[in-house]
C-alpha cells in the first residue's frame, strides 16, 4: 500500500515536471510574438550573444583557457572588462564544444534550457521540503511567470541565467545541515559565481539568510539553546564553505575586480543616509516588473504575515527578506554603491517562492490566526490604494488592487470553508494568472525590443563574415575593418567580430578602458548617437577613422573619402589608403600641454599631422598655421521655419528650436571643387525639456542628448560633427529632432584631409601568426629616432620589448600606447598581462587545495 502510494506520488511529480517544462518552452515562444527570435535588439544582440562568440573565437585562435586581452574590440582592451558577459560561465563554455553552431543560436536555446532547469530544480527543492506536489508546482509557476524570468532570459540574460545553480545551492544548504555534506553547497555557489558574478553577491546574501533560518530551525527542533559562541562558531564554518567557493572563483573575481577599478563614467547616484535606511516599496519596480523580483502583491502579504508566525526561526526568514527587499541600503550595496535599483534583488526570488509555499501550507493547516491573516491583506490593499499616483499605469494599479482583494477574499473564504482549504492552491493560481497577464502584456508592449527573425538572419549572415575574411587575407598590414549601417544596425554590431584578425573601434560594455572612453568623449569629441553613454559606436568621423586605422569599411552605402574596392554578398567593401596603421613610428610630435590649448576642429585635425606625446616639438600656434591650408571657417545657417509644426528662429547666439516632430533641412555649404572634403560643425544644446531626448543628425551622423532620467544619462550637451563631403557637393542634410531646445555657440569649418603629411614615417609590420591573444609581435625599420605610436588604448598591464630588451611604455595621443624608438631595424614585442590574473589563479589553487583537503579529511573520518 505504501509502495503504491509512493509510485503514485512519483508519477504525479513526473507529470508536474513535464508540465512545467512544456509551459516554460511554450511561454518563451509565446513571449517572442510573431516573426521574432528569443533575443532582444540591443543588449542581447550586441552583448549577451556576441561576447560569448568572441570568447569562443579567442579560445579557438589561441588555445588559452584563461585569456587576458581583447585586441579585437574597443581598440584593444583588458578582456576582464567583459567578464560579466560569461567569460568563464559554464553555460558559455559548453558552446565551445559546438564550433559549427552559431553562438547566438546556442545562447537562445541555452537560455530556455536554463529557465526550465531553474523551474524544475525549484520544484524539486520545494518538494524535498515536504510541500505537496500541487503547492510546489503552483509555486514553481509563480517563479516562472515572475517579471524577470522570461523577459530577461531573452534580454539581459545575466540577470537570471545563474538561477539553476542558485536553486541547486539551496538544496546544498539543506544537505549541509541534515547530512553534514558540503559538496553541493560549495559547488553550487561556485557555479553561480562563474555564471554571473554580479548577481552572485545578492545570491550569496539570500543563501546566508536561508542558512541562518536552517540553523535556527535545526536548533529549535533539537531543543538546543542558541548561544553567541555557538552561533559564531557554526556561522564561521558555514561561511567557510561559501568563502571556499569564492576562492575557487578567484581566477575570475580578482582580475575582474581589478578591471572594474579602472571604470569611469558611472558615478553613484546622490543619496543620503536617511534615504538609504528608510524602508520603501516602489510598487512598479518591486512588483511584476522585469527589473526586480517581479512577483505579485501576494508576496508583500506573505512577508508581513510571516512576522506573526509562532516559530522564531520562521519570523527570522520573513523579517530578513522584508528588510533586505524594502530597505534601500541593501539594494544600493548589492549594486556596488552605484545606485538604488531592485535588479540586485532578483536572486531573492527562490527564497520568496519558498516563503509562498510555506504560507500556503500554514493556511491549509490553519496555523495562522485569522486576525494576523487578514490584517496584512487589508494593510496592503490600503497601501496600494494610497499609492495610486505613484503607479504610472492605471491598468497596473487596478491589477495590483485586484490581486490584493482576491487574496483577501481567499483568506476569508478558507477560514470558513474546509472545501477551499482542501484546494488551497487556488490561492496561488489567482496571482499566477495575474502575473501571466501582466508580464505577458509587459513583453508584448515591448515586442519592438525583440529582434525580428529576418533582421537576425541578416545580422548573423556568414556572407558578412566572408567579406571580412576577404579583406583580411588581401591586406598583410595592421589595420581595422568595420561594418557601417544605420544606427540600429550599428548598435547591434557594437561588439561583433567576424574574424579573430578583425579589429574594431566600437564597444558596448558596462566596464571599459577609462582612457579610451575619455578620449572619445572629451578630447576628440566623437559623435554620440545613442542615449546610453556606454555605447561607444563605430564613428562616421573621417578623421577619427583615419587616426584609429580604419582602413576598410563594409557598407551598403557610398562613403565619402573611401574608394569602393569590390562588392560582396555581405556588402560593398570600401578602402581608405590614407588610414593610419594601427602602429607606426614618427618624429612629428607635439606636447600634451600644447594639445590642450587647441579648440575644435584643430583638436581633431592635429592627428593627421602630428602625434601627441609627453614632450612634443611644435606649439599649438604652429599647428594652427600649418592646418590653415587644409581648413577655413564657414557659415552654417539653418533656414528659418514657423509652420505650426516646426519653429526655428535665429537668436543672437544661435537658434531657438521647437519641433513637434523630426524635420529635415537643406543647409548650404562651400562647394568642394577639387576633391572630397570634410565639414566640421559643433554647437551646444540647451534642453528646455530635460526629461525628453534630443537628437540632431547631419548627413546621417547623429548626436543625441538623453533624458536626465535615463539610467545611463550621456551628458552629451556639445554636439560635434565631422562629415565627409563629395566633390561638387553644395548642401548637406540637417535633421532636427522632436523637442524644445536652444542651439548656441555654433562653429563650422570646411576642410580637406591632407594626404602628404608624412606622419606615418615607418610602418610596423605585424607578424599575423604570432599576434594573437595577449601578444602583438612584428618588425619595424625606423629611419630616424622618434616615437612608436599605436591606436591601442593605454593600460598599465602592457609589457614592451625592443629586440628582447624591456622598455618603458607611455601614453601617446592622450589615450594610447607608445614608447621611444631609436633608428634602425627592430623586433617589437608587446605583451599584455591583465592585472590580478596571477593572484586570481593562486586564490583558485588554494580553493582547490582546501576542497581536496576537506575530502581527504572526511574520508579518513569515515573509516
Amino acid at each position: 500500500m505504501i509502495r503504491s502510494r509512493s509510485m503514485k506520488e512519483r508519477r504525479k511529480g513526473l507529470l508536474w515536471e513535464m508540465a512545467l517544462i512544456l509551459l516554460t518552452v511554450a511561454a518563451c515562444l509565446y513571449s517572442t510574438g510573431a516573426g521574432n527570435i528569443f533575443g532582444a535588439k540591443v543588449d542581447w544582440s550586441s552583448q549577451h550573444s556576441v561576447f560569448p562568440e568572441y570568447f569562443r573565437q579567442q579560445f579557438y585562435r589561441t588555445g588559452q583557457f584563461f585569456p587576458e586581452f581583447a585586441l579585437n574590440i574597443g581598440g584593444g582592451q583588458n578582456i576582464y572588462n567583459f567578464s560579466y558577459y560569461g567569460l568563464f560561465s559554464p553555460i558559455v563554455l559548453i558552446g565551445y564544444l559546438l564550433p559549427n553552431v552559431k553562438m547566438s543560436d546556442y545562447m537562445m536555446v541555452a537560455s530556455i534550457v536554463c529557465l526550465a532547469a531553474a523551474v524544475i530544480i525549484l520544484y524539486r527543492w520545494l518538494k524535498s521540503r515536504e510541500f505537496t506536489a500541487a503547492v510546489s508546482g503552483m509555486t514553481a509557476l509563480m517563479f516562472l511567470f515572475a517579471g524577470p524570468m522570461i523577459y530577461q532570459s531573452s534580454h539581459q540574460i545575466m540577470f537570471v541565467n545563474y538561477m539553476p545553480f542558485l536553486c541547486l545551492t539551496f538544496f546544498g544548504i539543506d544537505r549541509y545541515f541534515e547530512q553534514k555534506k558540503s559538496g553541493l553547497l560549495i559547488g553550487g555557489t561556485f557555479l553561480m559565481i562563474m555564471t554571473s558574478f554580479y548577481f552572485s553577491i545578492g545570491g550569496i546574501l539570500a543563501l546566508g539568510l536561508y542558512g541562518i533560518y536552517r540553523y535556527a530551525r535545526t536548533k529549535e527542533r533539537a531543543e538546543e539553546m542558541i548561544t553567541v559562541k555557538g552561533f559564531l562558531g557554526d556561522g564561521l564554518r558555514f561561511a567557510g564553505r561559501i568563502l571556499t567557493a569564492i576562492m575557487l572563483a578567484g581566477v575570475l573575481l580578482v582580475p575582474t575586480a581589478m578591471a572594474l577599478l579602472g571604470r569611469s563614467g558611472s558615478k553613484g547616484e546622490k543619496t543620503d543616509i536617511w534615504q538609504l535606511l528608510t524602508p520603501q516599496i516602489n510598487l512598479e519596480k518591486f512588483l511584476y516588473g522585469a527589473y526586480g523580483p517581479g512577483l505579485s502583491c501576494l508576496m508583500l502579504i506573505i512577508l508581513l504575515t510571516g512576522l506573526f508566525y509562532k516559530k522564531a526561526y520562521e519570523k527570522i526568514l520573513s523579517l530578513g527578506c522584508l528588510v533586505v527587499l524594502t530597505v534601500p541600503f541593501f539594494s544600493y550595496l548589492l549594486n556596488g554603491a552605484l545606485y538604488i535599483r531592485p535588479k540586485s534583488l532578483i536572486p531573492f526570488l527562490p527564497l520568496l517562492c519558498y516563503l509562498t509555499a510555506k504560507y500556503l501550507e500554514k493556511l491549509k493547516n490553519q496555523k495562522i490566526a485569522r486576525i494576523w491573516m487578514l490584517l496584512p491583506c487589508l494593510a496592503i490593499i490600503i497601501y496600494i490604494y494610497l499609492k495610486k499616483d505613484d503607479v504610472k499605469s492605471e491598468v497596473l494599479w487596478k491589477l495590483l488592487l485586484l490581486d490584493a482583494v482576491i487574496t483577501l477574499l481567499i483568506c476569508v473564504a478558507q477560514a470558513y470553508s474546509a472545501w477551499i482549504r482542501k484546494y488551497l492552491t487556488v490561492a496561488v493560481l489567482g496571482p499566477v494568472i495575474l502575473s501571466l497577464i501582466v508580464t505577458g502584456s509587459y513583453s508584448w508592449e515591448r515586442s519592438g525590443n525583440l529582434e525580428s527573425r529576418k533582421a537576425y538572419e541578416e545580422d548573423t549572415s556568414r556572407s558578412i563574415g566572408k567579406a571580412v575574411d576577404k579583406v583580411i587575407t588581401s591586406d598583410s598590414g595592421f589595420y581595422r575593418v568595420e561594418q557601417v549601417g544605420n544606427e540600429e544596425e550599428n548598435a547591434e554590431n557594437l561588439n561583433r567580430v567576424w574574424n579573430s584578425e578583425q579589429y574594431i573601434t566600437s564597444l558596448y560594455s558596462s566596464s571599459y578602458n577609462a582612457d579610451y572612453q575619455n578620449f572619445r568623449k572629451n578630447d576628440f569629441q566623437v559623435e554620440q548617437p545613442y542615449r546610453n553613454f556606454l555605447m561607444q559606436s563605430v564613428s562616421q568621423n573621417p578623421v577619427f577613422r583615419q587616426l584609429m586605422g580604419v582602413k576598410y569599411l563594409i557598407s551598403s552605402q557610398n562613403i565619402p573619402g573611401y574608394e569602393k574596392k569590390w562588392m560582396t554578398g555581405g556588402g560593398d567593401v570600401y578602402c581608405d589608403e590614407n588610414a593610419a596603421p594601427i602602429a607606426y613610428e614618427t618624429d612629428q610630435t607635439m606636447s600634451e600641454a600644447e594639445y590642450d590649448r587647441l579648440d575644435f576642429p584643430y583638436n581633431q585635425l592635429i592627428f593627421t599631422r602630428y602625434a601627441v606625446t609627453k614632450d612634443g616639438i611644435v606649439s599649438a600656434g604652429q599647428v594652427k598655421e600649418k592646418l590653415a591650408e587644409d581648413i577655413e571657417k564657414c557659415d552654417f545657417r539653418i533656414p528659418e521655419k514657423n509652420n505650426g509644426i516646426s519653429l526655428v528662429v535665429p537668436t543672437e547666439n544661435g537658434y531657438q528650436v521647437k519641433m513637434k516632430k523630426e524635420q529635415g533641412f537643406e543647409v548650404a555649404v562651400p562647394e568642394q571643387e577639387e576633391k572630397d572634403g570634410v565639414l566640421f560643425v559643433q554647437f551646444r544644446i540647451e534642453n528646455k525639456k530635460p526629461k525628453e531626448d534630443i537628437e540632431i543628425s547631419l548627413e546621417g551622423e547623429r548626436n543625441k542628448l538623453s533624458s536626465i532620467q535615463h539610467v545611463y544619462y550621456n551628458r552629451n550637451t556639445v554636439f560635434t560633427y565631422a562629415v565627409g563631403l563629395e566633390k561638387g557637393q553644395k548642401t548637406v542634410r540637417l535633421s532636427l529632432g522632436k523637442g524644445e531646445y536652444t542651439i548656441k555657440d555654433m562653429s563650422a569649418y570646411n576642410g580637406v584631409l591632407n594626404e602628404g603629411t608624412g606622419l606615418y614615417q615607418s610602418v610596423f609590420r605585424v607578424d599575423k601568426e604570432q599576434t594573437k591573444g595577449n601578444l602583438i609581435q612584428g618588425r619595424i625599420k625606423s629611419q630616424k629616432d622618434g616615437m612608436f605610436i599605436t591606436s591601442i588604448p593605454f593600460d598599465k598591464g602592457f609589457e614592451m620589448t625592443i629586440d628582447g630588451v624591456k622598455v618603458k611604455c607611455e601614453k601617446v595621443n592622450k589615450a594610447f600606447l607608445g614608447f621611444h624608438l631609436e633608428a634602425g631595424k627592430h623586433k617589437i614585442r608587446i605583451l599584455y598581462h591583465a592585472p590580478g590574473v596571477t593572484a586570481g589563479k593562486i586564490l583558485t589553487d588554494l580553493g582547490v587545495l582546501i576542497v581536496i583537503a576537506g575530502a581527504v579529511r572526511k574520508k579518513k573520518c569515515a573509516k
